[in-house]
């Protein structure tokens, strides 16, 4: 008896590792690869109805090397902003939010560039 209950603990247990990996295979972020040129770095956050996704956690990346510069947490209109940064400086904009994919943007630092971004995030599988 206690022989059969140690083989189910560990089948649930591969079965609860299994679930684990594949959510996080689920959760790849789709990569926008065509830089957005923008002037100011603050927008919107929605899904693919146009709704305003509010608290996603919005982090600024370096395009270099990826690393984080800034973070913050769209309002409760799903609206954020960070700190202009200087012309002609590349960088990622990443969004998350739980139920959702993270989506990630490259951004281009333009004296003409768009005023906003919209990020769309697709809801998760």
């Amino acid at each position: 008896m206690k022989m059969l209950s140690k083989a189910l603990r560990s089948l649930f247990a591969c079965a609860l590792l299994a679930g684990s990996i594949s959510a996080l295979q689920a959760q790849e972020p789709v990569i926008h690869q065509k830089p957005i040129h923008m002037r100011h770095l603050n927008g919107l956050v929605i899904d693919r109805t146009g709704i305003s996704l509010p608290y996603a956690e919005v982090v600024l990346l370096d395009a270099k090397d990826s690393h984080p510069l800034a973070s913050t947490f769209a309002d409760g209109n799903g609206k954020f902003a960070f700190e202009d940064r200087k012309r002609g400086q590349h960088l990622e904009i990443r969004a998350t939010l739980k139920g959702f994919r993270p989506v990630q943007y490259e951004i281009a630092i333009t004296r003409f560039g768009a005023t906003r971004i919209r990020i769309l995030l697709p809801a998760a599988a």
